[in-house]
């Protein structure tokens, strides 16, 4: 007994590692650990702990973990920091120079464990009040003045001075460059290109259209959002030609059908597809009678198709006003209620909503300060090669 508490308080050292197995093939089974996992076993010996940091073993395991099915979690549950976190748990060394640094805890759904899951902390070198969107490995922050790009899995940062809001952002992994886009009704629309580290202006939407100010859906060089037509008040889906032309499409509105009693209208991408969520209130007196539904949009002649509805012993729970967010990645789609961070998600197959479940979260894992609590609709799938 007293061997193994000895074992316990002083860990595993590198060289009872290396009598187990080669370097070679620790490095192999290493490569394969789930990213989150892998900062939780750095404790286990100096050699692990340094590893995460050499270009060769992340060359590895990216050549490797690109085979097998990718981390991924969403939607994501952010909340600033009080106080400071311990240096240990950033995961990145910090300079060794007197800043100050602000720093952020967060949670995601892993739909492979069923879990909510706290995922590592981060910090930031200035002071950012929310987080605007995300893309893969990539989070995008605002600040007073300024856009924060960062990798929280790495702490890279990059300060983009612009004031505008973000719609959206894409990251190409093939060219580790990604872009930001920005849009709205009365003005051109602008994209931030971090290969030439350069705004562009491209077209603005019909003067008549109103734009969401959520985040919108990219598919294929195009940018899905919603609008809302000023003089008929319908909703509908107006489509930015990103990598072409750079000009906007006339609206496709969603079907006179779903009535006209919208709270909210929400786009998302799932597998290849575009779908709005259509939150609709049916009892107009006390607004808890609601109906949310997804609605495909079918590619060839931009007409919407009905994919599903929210059973009701679910959709009940969400019912505060205009306050739900979506997220979908891969096959699934999540609603979100914002206020009390209830959340519903549906697997989607053939274009219809075959299945929905709640995602649910244990009260005890969220900080006591509610305030300072955001539900984002990001899906994050964490990497360390990504680059701001």
């Amino acid at each position: 007994m007293e061997n193994v508490n000895r074992n316990e308080d002083a860990g595993v050292g590198d060289d009872d590692m290396a009598a187990v197995l080669p370097d070679d093939l620790q490095n192999l089974v290493l490569a394969r650990i789930p990213l989150t996992t892998l900062f939780k076993v750095r404790a286990v010996c100096k050699r692990w702990n340094s590893i995460l940091f050499h270009s060769p073993f992340l060359r590895l395991r990216a050549e490797i973990r690109s085979s097998l099915q990718q981390d991924s979690f969403f939607p994501l549950l952010f909340w600033r920091q009080e106080e400071e976190e311990e240096e240990e748990d950033q995961g990145f060394v910090l300079p060794d120079v007197d800043v100050t640094r602000y720093y952020w805890s967060w949670m995601g759904y892993d739909f492979a464990t069923e879990k909510w899951q706290t995922l590592k902390p981060f910090s930031t070198p200035l002071e950012v009040n929310r987080v605007v969107t995300g893309s893969k490995s990539l989070l995008c922050l605002c600040g007073a003045d300024c856009l924060l790009m960062c990798n929280p899995f790495t702490g890279a940062c990059k300060e983009i001075p612009f004031k505008e809001n973000v719609m959206h952002m894409v990251v190409d992994s093939e060219t580790d460059t990604y872009k930001l886009i920005a849009a709205a009704s009365t003005k051109r629309a602008r994209i931030y290109d971090s290969a030439t580290n350069l705004w562009t202006r491209s077209g603005r939407p019909a003067p008549n259209l109103a734009l969401s100010s959520q985040t919108g859906a990219f598919w294929n060089g195009h940018l899905y959002c919603i609008a809302r037509e000023e003089r008929s008040g319908r909703y509908g889906v107006v489509i930015l030609d990103v990598e072409g032309a750079r000009t906007w499409s006339n609206i496709s509105f969603i079907p006179k059908e779903t009535g006209e009693n919208f709270l909210e209208v929400q786009v998302v991408e799932c597998g290849g597809d575009i779908y709005t969520i259509v939150d609709k209130v049916i009892d107009e007196i006390t607004l808890r009678q609601k109906s949310i539904s997804i609605w495909k949009l079918e590619r060839e002649s931009l007409k919407w198709a009905l994919a599903g509805t929210m059973p009701e012993h679910l959709r009940i729970d969400l019912i505060s006003v205009g306050s739900l967010g979506s997220v979908a990645h891969d096959s699934r789609i999540c609603i979100f209620e914002k206020a009390t961070f209830k959340a519903v998600a549906c697997d989607m197959c053939a274009g219809l909503a075959r299945s929905w479940y709640p995602l649910l979260l244990n009260s005890h894992k969220l900080p006591n300060f509610l305030g300072r609590r955001t539900l984002a609709d990001i899906a994050f799938e964490p990497s360390l090669l990504t680059s701001v």
